[in-house]
């Protein structure tokens, strides 16, 4: 099968879904797929000298093609969407124009952004979309995107029974994000990983891994380590610099001390880092949609393959992959009632070994392989139909 992921994303990029993008790829060529990855040419100082497989870790290589857009995602502030809404467009007549130039009639095109696809559309040539969001009442665009495609990727259950709503039930499959299991499933000591990264060994380690955006829950977390013991530490890392020195202002304007704040490290070290920890929390927030209900965290994953004990909000995002057999959970946005569960797992109060080698047996099916096959499987079902 050819394969073109197209992508509207900057890779590399400090945000997960350079991430769920490259191992994606990376794991339907381990299938055979023939594949490219094509990128917009935007602006990124941070990574520029970076490779963008040695950066992910990707060890079986493709093609990537990088296309003309206008970027102005950053530089038109004072009108909010503006700036994306004409990267988005240029970056799809480019996209438009090599159509034009090529023969890609053989090719199967797949995609996550819907700006991209409608040249595809145009040309009438066969894709699949994979929907990571969606709003109670979908825009034309992504209407015309469902009823054209041949099939649609769904990241969780929750969006697949919003989908059904507009596509028949056989046309949407559920794919989960994935975890690479050879990277965190080798399990690493919390003494050598907290000695190679000079981490304290006689404190109680709590790990949040992932973006600071509100919805992630992060400030409750913050506010749930005041009421923790001083024998614990608060451990976040990870989101880009603006956010982070954001983040930095909350902690000040409410005097939360109890916090290390390590902002964003190499892939490379994130298996370090989570087996530095005593537990890891995923504080997602109630309060907004994407956390609510369609979010499938990479950290989530992450975590049940590194052998530690996960609390996490009680939504139905998470509940989409965790149950009370492979997690310990908390009222989401409640900062008391997640230090109890915390302090209730530190203290041993909590009988966390089965649960952890629950999630680490319930997280093989999560691989990005297992991923890849599942979806490659959807597509051929869809197209010798």
């Amino acid at each position: 099968m050819k394969l073109i992921y197209i992508a509207n994303a900057r890779i590399p990029t400090e945000k997960a879904h350079g991430i769920q993008i490259m191992k994606t790829c990376e794991a339907l060529v381990g299938q055979g797929v023939d594949l490219e990855l094509w990128l917009p040419r935007r602006n990124n100082p941070d990574f520029e000298e970076k490779d963008i497989f040695e950066f992910y870790e990707v060890k079986k290589r493709f093609r990537v093609r990088k296309f003309f857009c206008l970027d102005m995602i950053g530089k038109l502030n004072f009108l909010p969407g503006v700036g994306f809404y004409i990267q988005s467009k240029t970056f799809a007549n480019s996209i438009k124009q090599e159509l034009r130039r090529g023969d890609y009639k053989d090719a199967i095109f797949y995609s996550r952004d819907t700006y991209p696809l409608v040249p595809v559309i145009q040309a009438k040539y066969r894709y699949f979309y994979e929907i990571h969001t969606t709003k109670i009442n979908p825009g034309k665009l992504l209407l015309k995107v469902f009823e054209k495609s041949r099939g649609v990727v769904a990241i969780n259950g929750n969006l697949a029974k919003q989908l059904e709503k507009y596509l028949l039930e056989d046309k949407i499959i559920v794919a989960h994000d994935g975890v690479d299991m050879e990277k965190f499933g080798v399990l690493i000591t919390k003494q050598k990983a907290r000695q190679a990264l000079g981490m304290p060994g006689n404190k109680k380690i709590v790990l949040y891994m992932g973006h600071l955006y509100d919805w992630k829950g992060v400030h409750t977390l913050a506010h749930a380590a005041e009421y923790l013991d001083d024998n614990a530490t608060v451990y976040i890392i990870g989101g880009t610099d603006k956010d982070t020195s954001k983040f930095k202002e909350f902690l000040e304007k409410f005097r939360l001390k109890k916090i290390k704040l390590l902002g964003r490290v190499s892939p490379s070290e994130v298996p370090l880092y989570l087996a530095s920890a005593d537990v890891f929390v995923l504080p997602n927030s109630a309060k907004k949609d994407i956390s609510k209900y369609y979010t499938s965290p990479l950290k989530l994953f992450e975590y049940m393959a590194s052998r530690r004990p996960v609390i996490a909000s009680k939504i139905p995002s998470l509940l989409d992959v965790l149950d009370k057999s492979t997690a310990i959970f908390f009222t989401p946005d409640d900062p008391l009632d997640l230090s109890k569960k915390i302090k209730a797992v530190l203290a041993e109060e909590v009988p966390t070994e089965r649960i952890v080698s629950n999630a680490f047996q319930e997280v093989q099916k999560y691989s990005w392989q297992a991923r890849a096959k599942k979806i490659l499987s959807f597509l051929n079902s869809k197209l010798n139909r």
